[in-house]
């Protein structure tokens, strides 16, 4: 059975950046995504709910509150929690090294984070979507600005280090 697509449109901007390790090189294109904007709980237990589920909005957001807490307090305790096909959140630690084992101690660890890990669920996610190059968010706003201004042209040239405005 084919996989249909259930991804809509992932829009993108182009940046051009240097390697950190070898400034010398010259700077390669890369694509940053553009998120539309955040999803909340409350809207997530609505699009839930409208996907015909038998379970009302209620239940949903209490089930989601319980296995978020759920979920911290067990990666809490370090175990990694497994949710069948969308993937595992694990325990993951921070620490700054110390000269020894000896002079290691609790210290010298910086951060408990948890970590998500995705499952079967997000393989091939990338066959799922279609892309669609967007100007930078900075390029947009320039555009915004000089509209409200009545202007008809814009220089979205990046600017150089240490290069202002001018006076």
């Amino acid at each position: 059975m084919a996989q249909t697509k259930q991804i809509n449109t992932i829009k993108y901007s182009i940046a051009l950046m240097a390697n950190p390790n070898k400034k010398e090189e010259p700077k390669k294109a890369y694509a940053f995504l553009q998120l539309n904007n955040t999803v909340t709980q409350n809207q997530l237990v609505k699009h839930m709910a409208d996907h015909n589920t038998l379970y009302p909005r209620g239940v949903i957001s209490g089930v989601l509150t319980d296995l978020g807490t759920c979920i911290r307090e067990l990666v809490g305790q370090g175990f990694k929690v497994q949710l069948a096909d969308l993937g595992y959140f694990v325990p993951s630690i921070n620490s700054k090294g110390a000269a020894s084992a000896e002079l290691f101690t609790e210290e010298n660890i910086q951060s408990l984070r948890v970590r998500f890990v995705p499952g079967t669920d997000f393989e091939n996610i990338k066959a799922e979507a279609d892309f669609e190059y967007v100007p930078t968010r900075a390029a947009q706003e320039a555009v915004k600005a000089a509209q409200r201004k009545g202007e008809t042209s814009v220089d979205i040239t990046p600017k150089k280090e240490g290069e202002g405005d001018g006076d």
